[in-house]
């Protein structure tokens, strides 16, 4: 503890950093379920060392670290709504649960959010709660990856063909943005998917011969 504050504080960056995102989960008791991030007890050991590097290291595991919603393994608490993906309405529960009971300090210092969902239900239903996610995190960086919102390429089927899906969704999210006024300067949040550039060689190959499959690489690389 000899060591001045800013050191300190630059070793419990360090220490604090998970490298992975730490992933929501659920926790069921006897008569009640609460959740939290699977590891993030291995991520705080050192704020618990005494009550001065508490004092100084409490909030700073959520300004180092992306916290993740995996739609794949949140399961839902109610009745499942009609139309609603099982992963979105997983989502839905567990961000909320969060934002319910995380304190003023952990919405204030969180950073990175990530969510992972399928895309069954509209693309405004996603950007809608996304949107709404980041209002209650304006400090923080938001991230929604749509698993299944890739270039898929099948035997016999063009590489064209194979975008048309992928860029009409795209032109989905557009609309809404549009819709709403949202330009890269007044939000916090981004949808991406989760291929990258070297994931479809065919269309990196065929770049050039088309301004669709350009705008389609530039969403790969850098989302909307």
């Amino acid at each position: 503890m000899d060591l001045p504050t800013e050191i300190r504080l630059q070793i419990a960056q360090y220490a604090l950093n998970a490298e992975q995102p730490l992933s929501w989960r659920w926790i069921d008791r006897r008569r009640s379920r609460t959740g939290t991030f699977e590891d993030i007890d291995k991520c705080t050991g050192l704020c618990r060392v005494s009550r001065q590097m508490y004092a100084e290291t409490s909030t700073l595991v959520w300004e180092v670290n992306t916290f993740e919603f995996d739609g794949a393994w949140l399961g839902v608490q109610s009745t499942h709504p009609a139309n609603t993906p099982r992963s979105f309405t997983g989502i839905m529960q567990a961000y909320g649960f969060f934002i319910r009971h995380a304190g003023h300090n952990v919405i204030h210092a969180i950073r990175s959010v990530l969510f992972r969902f399928d895309l069954f239900g509209t693309v405004a239903q996603i950007m809608r709660f996304v949107q709404s996610s980041a209002d209650h995190l304006p400090r923080a960086h938001l991230t929604a990856v749509i698993e299944n919102w890739y270039i898929l390429r099948l035997h016999g089927v063009s590489t064209t063909s194979a975008m048309h899906c992928f860029v009409g969704v795209a032109r989905e999210m557009l609309k809404y943005l549009t819709k709403a006024g949202l330009n890269d300067s007044k939000r916090n949040w981004r949808i991406r998917s989760p291929q990258s550039r070297s994931d479809c060689p065919q269309i990196v190959a065929k770049e050039r011969e088309s301004a669709m499959m350009a705008q389609a690489l530039e969403w790969i690389d850098h989302g909307i």
